[in-house]
C-alpha cells in the first residue's frame, strides 16, 4: 500500500527510500513537498537543527514534540523516557540545547520527531553532523526503525555511503526526479554519466564493476590507487596552544591540558566524536572563548575567520543574490558563507564542517579554494567528520577525544594507524590483503 503517490512516484509502507542528487537539486524541496500533502502521518527531521529545536533543554524539546498530540502526563513522561533510552540521549536529557555539540543537536531533533510515533519519517541530511561512529549507529538505528517497526522512511542525504546499499529504493533528485529504481539498478544508470559522483565513495576503486559496499569493493579488487595530499614545507608557527584546560561548567572540563602547533601555509583537519571538544577548541584559537588556564600564543597582527555549522549566522541580509536564506538549499548557504569568511584573507581560516550538504562537485570545488589559499601561506583548521575529504587536502590529521589530543601525525601515518577515523580506500586495502 502506498503511503505517498505523485505523477510517477509511489513510496510504498514499510519501504526505506534514499533520495540522492546534487545540492540546490530539489531533495529538500520534495521532502517538504511530501510533509505537505500528509502532514497527520508524517514527520521531517530538518536539515538545519538550529531551526527546528526550539526549546532549552533536551527533556523540553522531547516533551514540546509530544505535547502536540497527547494530553496525558503521564503518556507523555513514559514516551519520553522511551525515547530517551531508544536514541541513547538519557544523559543529556537536563543538557542545554545551546550546549550540545552540532552532532547531539542532530541525534535530540530525530528523537524529538520519533517522539510523536509518526508513520512515515522525513530525513533530510541526518548523517551530515555526524562522527563515523555516530553515523554508523544512525544508520543501524534507521534500518532498526524501519525493518523492526515498520516505519516508511525517507532520507535525503549526500554521504551516501551508508544507506546505498540498505535502501529499497533509490531516487535521483536533479531539478526534477531523473529516476526512481533499486539500489543496483540505479548504480548501473548512474556510474558512467555525470551522476557518477553520487554513488558511494567505494564505487570509484571498482572498476567497472558495481560495489556499493567496502565489501562490494574489496572483492573487485583494488582498481584505482589513491595519492594522499602532498607534504608542504610549512612556515614559522602563527599559533601555539600551550596547556590549556576549558569547561562550560565548573569541575567538568570540556578540554584538558591540550597543547598544540599550527604553522603558516598547513592545512590541518581535527576530528573527534560528537561531544568531545572539536569545535570548542577552534573557539579558543579564535579567540571567541577564554581558557580556564593555559595560554594561547598568537601575534597581535595574526587574524582570524571563523566558517559556523550554521551557516546562516554569516548572512547579515535576508536576500543573497536575489534569493531568501531560507529558501537555498543547505549546500547553497554554505557556499555563500564560505565567500563571505574568504573574502577577508584571514590569516588562520577555521572551517567548522565546510562539507556539510555539499555534494561531490561542491567538495572538490572547496578542496582546491582551501589548497589556494594554503598557497598564498594562510592556515586553515578543518573540523571535520569527513575524513575522505580531508585526506585529499590536509597535510596533518588530530584525533581529539575525551578533551585531549590523542593523536596527531601526518596524514598517511594517521590514516594507517586508525581503524574507523580513517579513508574508504585504507578500509578496502585492508579487506583485500
Amino acid at each position: 500500500m502506498a503511503v505517498y503517490e505523485e505523477q510517477n512516484i509511489s513510496i510504498e509502507q514499510g519501504e526505506l527510500v534514499l533520495v540522492c542528487g546534487p545540492t540546490g537539486g530539489g531533495k529538500t524541496s520534495f521532502l517538504r513537498r511530501i510533509k505537505r500533502s500528509i502532514p497527520d502521518i508524517a514527520g521531517l527531521v530538518m536539515q538545519n537543527t538550529e531551526q527546528a529545536l526550539v526549546c532549552e533543554r533536551v527533556y523540553e524539546e522531547l516533551a514540546f514534540a509530544l505535547q502536540n498530540t497527547e494530553d496525558d502526563t503521564a503518556v507523555i513522561k513514559r514516551r519520553i523516557a522511551e525515547t530517551a533510552g531508544y536514541f541513547g540521549i538519557s544523559k543529556i536529557m537536563d543538557r542545554e540545547i545551546a550546549t550540545l555539540s552540532g552532532g547531539e543537536k542532530q541525534i535530540v531533533s530525530i528523537a524529538s520527531v520519533m517522539a510523536a510515533a509518526p508513520k512515515l519519517l522525513l530525513m533530510d541530511e541526518p548523517l551530515s553532523m555526524l562522527d563515523p561512529a555516530m553515523a554508523d549507529k544512525l544508520t543501524a538505528l534507521i534500518i532498526k526503525l524501519n525493518r523492526e517497526l515498520g516505519i516508511t522512511i525517507v532520507v535525503a542525504e549526500h554521504n551516501v555511503d551508508f544507506l546505498f546499499a540498505a535502501a529499497d529504493k533509490v531516487i535521483l533528485v536533479d531539478s526534477g526526479i531523473q529516476l526512481i529504481e533499486t539500489p543496483a539498478n540505479a548504480a548501473l544508470k548512474m556510474r558512467n554519466g555525470k551522476y557518477g559522483n553520487y554513488l558511494p565513495s567505494c564505487s570509484k576503486y571498482a572498476g567497472d564493476n558495481i560495489a556499493l559496499t567496502v565489501a562490494d569493493a574489496a572483492k573487485c579488487g583494488l582498481a584505482n590507487a589513491k595519492t594522499y595530499s602532498s607534504k608542504t614545507v610549512c612556515g614559522e608557527v602563527l599559533v601555539e596552544v600551550k596547556k590549556i584546560t576549558f569547561g562550560y561548567e565548573r569541575f567538568k572540563p570540556v578540554l584538558k591540558d591540550i597543547s598544540l602547533k599550527l604553522h603558516r601555509g598547513e592545512i590541518v583537519a581535527l576530528f573527534g566524536e560528537n561531544g568531545s571538544g572539536k569545535t570548542t577548541l577552534a573557539n579558543i584559537i579564535s579567540g571567541r572563548y577564554k581558557p580556564f588556564s593555559g595560554k594561547v600564543k598568537m601575534e597581535k597582527t595574526i587574524d582570524t575567520a571563523f566558517l559556523f555549522q550554521d551557516a546562516t549566522c554569516h548572512f547579515l541580509e535576508d536576500v543573497v543574490d536575489g534569493k531568501h536564506v531560507y529558501d537555498m538549499s543547505g549546500g547553497e548557504k554554505q557556499k555563500h558563507a564560505l565567500d563571505i569568511i574568504m573574502q577577508d584573507n584571514s590569516d588562520i581560516l577555521i572551517l567548522d564542517e565546510p562539507t556539510k550538504a555539499l555534494d561531490a562537485l561542491g567538495k572538490n570545488n572547496l578542496a582546491q579554494r582551501i589548497k589556494e589559499y594554503a598557497k598564498q601561506g594562510k592556515t586553515v583548521l578543518i573540523i571535520t567528520h569527513d575524513i575522505d575529504f580531508a585526506a585529499q587536502i590536509a597535510e596533518r590529521m588530530m584525533l581529539i577525544h575525551n578533551g585531549e589530543i590523542v593523536a596527531d601525525d601526518d596524514t598517511e601515518a594517521f590514516t594507517d594507524d586508525n581503524i574507523f577515523y580513517t579513508t574508504t580506500l585504507k578500509k578496502i586495502e585492508r579487506m583485500v590483503q
